[in-house]
């Protein structure tokens, strides 16, 4: 409960602090394991370095605080904060107020690698990607699922696919666990309910919302975790992790698209017709690619895998055999327009995390 209180202060002072004495004292009350007390002064008024370019530090007899984070410190902060999603919007404002930041950061902490396997419905990518994944030991994301169940959870709640600001806020909300092969909404197992092709349709009609994808995005992000991870869907290498390791673009010909749908709605039960498959994974196609934001596209560094007269063990090795070539020169992981850290991303991956909003 104290160290409770003390990040809880600590935070407190980083978003609402005038002074910058605010932030260090409530840092050293946080490395002291407890919250400030109403007694508490910090000596820290005289001898400022007044320099309005640089983070202001207190006099060397200052008994509170006024002292660099020495090791130690760090280690303590990512105890703290361990398994945190970390985001810095403007990198170089902190670059200028505090010149070593991310040389000391990368002393604590590296960015997992990201392998990005983007591409049309159908295409079989999903099942790629969840096998390099498993053969990696990553992380696997399907960030497909994350628009199905905002379809889903949008559908249950009775808003309407286009309503834009209702769709985003139910994205931002959503109750979401992945548990092994299983992906709980608001504590229940979604079972086939998120594969139907009604709300297959759905999912690609919300994900075509700006709002939408807006409030996806983060959420996405934070599955970036050590070792690494392997990502599917549409705009991984392109708007989710643009520095990725290695990019994937997995294709095939609509034609034996809709024969890998038509086979798999079928085994599960679902009627199916093949003519009406393809006309609609057409007009997904054209959809994906047109929409404003984040549109379907192969980035100019991405390796293009046409799987249509391939087996999915002959896609799985290739992806695996790009891999190992990227990852012998791996390229750090962040976002666009932002620099994107997890401040303990040295531990190993939790399958069954719960993504939170």
């Amino acid at each position: 409960a104290p160290l409770h209180a003390a990040v809880e202060q600590f935070v407190a002072a980083l978003v609402h602090a005038d002074e910058d004495d605010a932030v260090l004292h409530a840092f050293d009350h946080l490395h002291a394991g407890r919250a400030a007390q109403p007694g508490d002064v910090a000596a820290v008024d005289a001898g400022q370095d007044r320099d309005p370019d640089r983070v202001r530090r207190p006099a060397p007899d200052a008994e509170l605080v006024g002292r660099d984070l020495d090791e130690r410190q760090l280690r303590d902060v990512r105890e703290v904060f361990q398994g945190t999603p970390l985001r810095i919007n403007d990198p170089a404002c902190v670059a200028k107020t505090f010149p070593e930041y991310f040389e000391r950061f990368a002393d604590v902490a590296r960015a997992a690698p990201v392998i990005a396997i983007d591409g049309p419905s159908a295409s079989g990518k999903g099942t790629v990607a969840a096998r390099v994944a498993a053969t990696l030991g990553y992380a696997y994301l399907d960030s497909g699922a994350l628009y199905r169940l905002t379809a889903l959870a949008a559908r249950r709640a009775a808003v309407a696919w286009t309503d834009e600001a209702a769709v985003a806020a139910i994205a931002a909300a959503l109750d979401v666990a992945f548990t092994g092969e299983d992906i709980l909404l608001n504590g229940a197992v979604v079972g086939d309910a998120i594969r139907t092709e009604e709300i297959s349709s759905g999912a690609s009609q919300v994900a075509a919302l700006p709002a939408v994808r807006e409030a996806l995005l983060f959420r996405q992000r934070v599955f970036n975790q050590a070792p690494g991870l392997v990502g599917d869907g549409r705009d991984m290498g392109s708007v989710i992790f643009p520095r990725a390791t290695l990019k994937v673009f997995l294709t095939a010909s609509a034609e034996a698209r809709a024969e890998r749908r038509y086979k798999q709605l079928i085994s599960k039960g679902f009627s199916a017709n093949l003519p009406h498959l393809l006309a609609d994974l057409r007009q997904r196609d054209e959809r994906d690619s047109q929409r404003s934001v984040a549109p379907l596209r192969q980035e100019a560094d991405a390796r293009l895998l046409d799987t249509t007269s391939l087996t999915i063990d002959e896609a799985v090795n290739q992806v695996l055999e790009w891999a190992a070539q990227a990852l012998q020169k791996a390229l750090p992981v962040d976002g666009a327009g932002s620099v994107f850290f997890n401040l303990n991303p040295l531990r190993a991956p939790v399958r069954g995390m719960k993504v939170s909003p």
